[in-house]
């Protein structure tokens, strides 16, 4: 964060009458305070969880909670609620087996290797630090109730278990130490967990006074002298021995187990001198180079041949006040982890130590937050010199601002900060405990010279191949520095990337994904334009419609294929199948019409009228002209037909199964489409759709709409449903009066229909309540 101009020294006040804000140290102090505000971008959507029952029971005994994580894949959220009258968490960690996806130096999604020791009996697995300088292990145990503990003092080196715990031996009341930050750090293919502190020393409780006899004038036998004979404590006079250490401890942690229990060793890596106050302090983990060679199954892992780590950093951060007379300035040190054997003759057992690789001084700003960015490259060396270029020089990224709020202005800078999922937003939090304020910044962006560079298509296919949330992708997608057609592009660019990573046309597991990407691009943009260009906006509109009724229709064909039986279908989803398979009618009744309408405005074409080429180009024409949006349109129709023709062949039972039947014929056969010429028409179109080039697939995917390309055959194929008068029947296409309309227009008149017992027919009263009543017409016509 940068500065301004000098501040004023400490103690004097705020020059009011400054039109230009200036920040000071009193800004910058809140960094030194203990706890953080906890702050942490889940992966999903935004949930509200209520506080624990003993929170709400007693809410004077706890304070806000000081300790925020959430797990990989969103399956599990920790928080810590510190009681008032003790000493809390500092830091937490998840094991877990979720493994990470990041762009390789070929710019192909590549899958990173896990992360920390293997958990194989307990799920989830949480390593927490707390102040007093303990580990614990929190777990619970695969096919076992109730959450398990193991802890572990860092004091001493030594093995805690779940059959033998801990002894807690306290600390020196006459040295108190208290845990104020820690960091966890969990390397690539790294069996060892990394912990570094940093500690302060608190002065000891005082000790009690002796108690004094009063003193009686009377009693000769007392001594003259009444004064406290115990010597002063000079320890807590001793001010300076108390404060900040100006070390940081380290720990290598492991977690075994033997087959039968779990167990936690410590053991010691050698302290680290720091320059106090620390105020940032957090392990970077590089992944492992990647290999040029592709795996093989003589290459895997194993005990000879074990799986080449990752790096791992330790980061630190400082802040000098120079005694308030200046503007504050950060210090940022980098620290690689590096091992070697502790002997030739055990090469399994290494020896841990830090080396400083780098450290800057920033003398014109402040450093709130540090965050790193994962590359897999060929060339380790490479993996290093990118991490360095991250964290000491930003000539390669573009600056972005931090905006706020006017009457914000120069008050409660945003000290605390997470990054969303995919590295592309800021979310940060007031310093202020009154005023409460979070706000969403765009981060910086690598300098790049084209905006619709691959760089963001590789993120959103690696974000959809992890199944993170692509929300912020969407959000930078969908900024006003971005034209529609360079928007398009990013969508192309990440189905080619997925193409290439499945090596396989569409459709593939993650074509859903990128469809749905779609539609909220679409739909965002289409917002955008509604007051400047509504042509426009509603052309975006049928776009992401065109998108979502692509996944629709998939999940109407999943929901088929789960229902359907040998013999037919399951009867027991009798209506859920009905409420699809009316959807399905209305959608193909609205792909009809649109279908006529294109082909007359082509038939006017040829006949020497003006050109409308946009006819061919409606978005909800790439049902027809997409090879794999029409495959998923036959089978949603074949499943509708199927199931009419199955239902309509059970023989009559009960009252429910009577208006299920007519229901379900009603709609199908009053729609004015002939599903089953339809059917064969557009199977004798899809050998000739699966003959277009997987480029222009993918572009029309990406648009939401057919291309030039595909307007040749999508023409001919319109004038054959348009000139078939099997197919379609306009007249009922266009007026469609089918006993399920006629029905709701009976209800929205307020009229009320009954069927009688001596005919099926029924009959509509004049009456009128003075209010609509809506009822369900079936069988018979009306009247």
């Amino acid at each position: 964060m940068s500065m301004g101009p000098p501040s004023p020294s400490k103690g004097k006040g705020i020059d009011t009458g400054s039109k230009t804000w200036r920040a000071g140290w009193w800004d910058f102090y809140p960094l030194l305070e203990r706890p953080k505000r906890p702050l942490q971008w889940s992966q999903s959507s935004v949930f509200v969880l209520p506080s624990p029952t003993p929170i709400i029971t007693s809410p004077a005994l706890y304070d806000p909670p000081s300790v925020i994580s959430v797990a990989p894949g969103d399956q599990w959220l920790f928080a810590y609620f510190p009681r008032r009258d003790g000493g809390g968490i500092v830091a937490a960690s998840w094991l877990a087996s979720h493994r990470e996806w990041a762009a390789s130096a070929s710019g192909i999604p590549t899958r990173l290797p896990p992360q920390g020791p293997p958990t194989p009996v307990s799920d989830p697995t949480l390593v927490l630090v707390t102040e007093d300088n303990w580990v614990h292990l929190t777990y619970i145990r695969i096919y076992a109730t109730g959450i398990r503990s193991i802890k572990r003092t860092l004091a001493y080196s030594g093995i805690s278990s779940e059959t033998v715990p801990s002894v807690d031996v306290g600390e020196n009341p006459n040295n108190t130490r208290q845990c104020i930050d820690a960091a966890i750090g969990i390397g690539y293919n790294e069996t060892s967990i990394f912990i570094a502190t940093h500690s302060r020393r608190m002065p000891p409780p005082s000790r009690p006074a002796l108690a004094v006899p009063s003193f009686n004038s009377m009693e000769l036998s007392l001594p003259v002298d009444l004064t406290n004979s115990s010597p002063p404590d000079q320890k807590t006079i001793e001010w300076e021995n108390w404060g900040e250490e100006r070390t940081i401890e380290l720990f290598e942690v492991q977690l075994r187990f033997d087959g039968v229990s779990m167990a936690l060793a410590v053991s010691a890596i050698p302290s680290l001198e720091c320059t106090a106050p620390l105020t940032s302090l957090v392990f970077l983990c590089g992944p492992p180079p990647q290999s040029s060679q592709p795996p093989s199954d003589s290459a895997s892992p194993s005990k000879h041949n074990p799986a080449e780590k990752g790096k791992m950093y330790l980061a630190t951060s400082s802040i000098d006040f120079h005694d308030y007379v200046k503007p504050p300035t950060s210090t940022i040190s980098l620290y690689s982890l590096m091992s070697r054997p502790a002997s030739a003759n055990n090469p399994r057992v290494l020896f841990w130590a830090l080396h400083k690789d780098a450290t800057r001084t920033l003398e014109t700003g402040v450093v709130t937050h540090i965050e790193s960015k994962i590359t897999r490259n060929k060339d380790a060396h490479r993996d290093y010199q990118g991490l360095n270029d991250v964290g000491f020089r930003s000539t390669s990224w573009q600056p972005t601002p931090i905006m706020c709020m006017v009457d914000s202005a120069g008050r409660d800078l945003p000290l605390t900060a997470t990054v969303s999922p995919n590295g592309r937003l800021l979310c940060t939090i007031s310093s202020s405990l009154l005023r409460w304020e979070t706000t969403i910044h765009l981060l910086p962006k690598a300098h790049i010279s084209d905006a619709s560079s691959p760089s963001t298509s590789l993120a959103l296919a690696i974000a959809i191949l992890g199944r993170v949330s692509t929300a912020d992708l969407v959000h930078s997608i969908c900024s006003s520095n971005l034209s529609l057609s360079e928007a398009t592009n990013i969508i192309y660019h990440a189905l080619d990337i997925l193409d290439r990573h499945y090596n396989s046309d569409i459709p593939y597991p993650s074509t859903w994904d990128v469809v749905g990407v779609a539609t909220e691009v679409y739909r965002q943009e289409a917002r955008s334009f509604l007051t400047t260009d509504e042509k426009k906006a509603g052309n975006l509109q049928d776009r992401w419609q065109t998108a979502r009724d692509i996944c629709s229709l998939a999940a109407c064909n999943i929901a088929f294929e789960d229902c359907k039986e040998d013999d037919g279908y399951d009867l027991e989803a009798v209506w859920q199948i009905i409420s699809m398979c009316t959807w399905v009618v209305s959608f193909a009744v609205k792909l009809m019409k649109a279908c006529v309408l294109s082909s007359n405005a082509v038939l006017d074409e040829k006949e020497g009228g003006q050109a409308d080429s946009e006819g061919l180009a409606l978005p909800i024409l790439l049902h027809l002209a997409h090879p794999f949006a029409l495959q998923n349109l036959i089978a949603a129709l074949q499943h509708v037909k199927a199931f009419r023709t199955y239902v309509g062949s059970l023989p009559a039972g009960g009252e429910n199964a009577k208006i299920a039947q007519f229901v379900l014929v009603d709609t199908v056969d009053s729609s004015g489409v002939d599903f089953g010429g339809l059917i064969s028409l557009l199977e004798e179109n899809f050998d000739s759709t699966q003959k277009i080039e997987s480029e222009e697939c993918r572009k029309a995917l990406a648009a939401c709409q057919p291309t030039p390309v595909m307007r040749p055959r999508l023409r001919q194929l319109l004038q054959k449903i348009s000139n078939s008068e099997s197919i379609l029947n306009k007249s009922t296409l266009f007026v469609n009066l089918s006993i399920s309309s006629m029905g709701l227009l009976v209800s929205l008149l307020g009229l009320s229909g009954r069927v009688t017992k001596e005919t099926s027919s029924p009959k509509v009263c004049s009456e009128n309540k003075g209010r609509p009543v809506f009822v369900c017409v079936v069988g018979g016509k009306l009247q």
